[in-house]
């Protein structure tokens, strides 16, 4: 059965021819279209906005009506209601800020509508993309003050600082005299925290401020200065510091008094350098004649000889002024004879006992060659 009312796909398309005049009512022939110049009166351009906007509100009415009529949905409708608010606004920021735009001379077209794919919100911020930031996000005076001036803070800060590295040298000088060295440091402890005081080559390297309760404080350093805060609290301890030194040094005072200077007397050596030397005289003579004999069985003008003296290796090194060294106890072992100093005396007491046994070693084996020697027949 048909009714006598319309069809929901009928009230559609009334909405749409309807919303179709509105749009061409809106969007003025592309040969009428007008551009902005700098010196134009501002309120023309609010009116074609204002008239704008007014368009799309009675074209969102219209589409609301349609919505009402039927379940679908109609995107040109969706179109107007967001170009309307988009519009309005526009038109407040234009009217507002007029004088912002007769600086920036900036030209931007009146009557526009937008593009396949770009939307009218996205053509309304490009027109107010001239205002500054801050009008646009609502704020008109930046910034609100003026930050204050740190440089008389910082150049009384750099001043305190240099007095007490000043001041502070002087302890550190007198601890480098005290210590004995050039490099050092030393810690003097105060009622609320502990300083320390380190110097370098005499002078001062840090001066540091560690309190019982919160953070170290570096008086004075070579990396960056303390903070005027940190600074002023470790300064109201800086004179129990001073007088906590001068406590230190004064405790030092007289604690060599009663050390004698009387000493007893050096004992000489004379003697038992002359009995080393007596010695090694004596083995150099031996072994001299051992490199001579070396010298005449093996020929050329420089070798060596070995054998092992109770596990021990014994070298000789022979060439032809005679010996060269004699070594006990291989490539790190004990020179006992060499040319350049002797060894001491303890390892000659060691060693010396052991001599002959190396000289025997010696005997056997030019024995062994001499019989091997007769043995042979021509």
């Amino acid at each position: 059965m048909i009714g006598s009312g319309s069809s929901p796909s009928a009230s559609v398309s009334r909405a749409g021819v309807h919303s179709q005049e509105l749009i061409q009512r809106a969007r003025p022939e592309e040969s009428s279209a007008e551009q902005y110049r700098p010196g134009q009166h501002h309120d023309y351009r609010g009116k074609r906005l204002r008239e704008r906007a007014d368009c799309k509100r009675e074209q969102a009415d219209v589409a609301s009506d349609s919505r009402d009529e039927q379940d679908g949905s109609n995107d040109e409708a969706r179109e107007a209601i967001r170009a309307t608010d988009v519009l309005l606004h526009s038109y407040h920021l234009v009217h507002t800020h007029a004088a912002e735009v007769d600086k920036a001379h900036t030209c931007f077209p009146i009557d526009w509508h937008p593009s396949p794919g770009r939307s009218e919100t996205a053509l309304v911020a490009d027109h107010t993309d001239y205002l500054p930031s801050a009008t646009v996000s609502g704020v008109s005076d930046w910034p609100p003050i003026d930050p204050t001036d740190a440089t008389a803070v910082a150049d009384q800060r750099n001043e305190l600082v240099g007095a007490v590295k000043d001041h502070a040298g002087q302890i550190a000088y007198q601890l480098a005299r005290l210590e004995g060295g050039d490099y050092g440091q030393a810690a003097i402890e105060t009622d609320r925290a502990e300083w320390t005081v380190k110097y370098e080559a005499g002078d001062l390297s840090y001066l540091r401020f560690d309190p019982e309760r919160g953070n170290e404080v570096y008086v004075v350093s070579t990396q960056q200065p303390a903070e005027p805060e940190s600074l002023a609290d470790a300064m109201a301890d800086y004179s129990a510091f001073v007088a906590g030194f001068n406590d230190h040094v004064d405790s030092l005072d007289g604690i060599l008094d009663d050390v004698s200077t009387e000493f007893p007397d050096v004992a000489s050596t004379d003697s038992a350098v002359a009995q080393r030397d007596r010695v090694l005289d004596e083995i150099h003579d031996v072994c001299d004649r051992m490199a001579r004999e070396l010298q005449r069985y093996e020929g050329g003008d420089y070798g060596t000889f070995t054998t092992r003296v109770a596990g021990t290796r014994w070298e000789l090194n022979w060439d032809r002024d005679g010996v060269s060294y004699l070594r006990i106890g291989g490539e790190n072992g004990l020179y006992l004879l060499s040319q350049y100093q002797p060894p001491s005396a303890d390892d000659i007491r060691e060693r010396a006992p052991q001599f002959p046994n190396f000289v025997r070693a010696f005997n056997e084996e030019i024995a062994e060659l001499e019989e091997s020697l007769e043995r042979i027949e021509l």
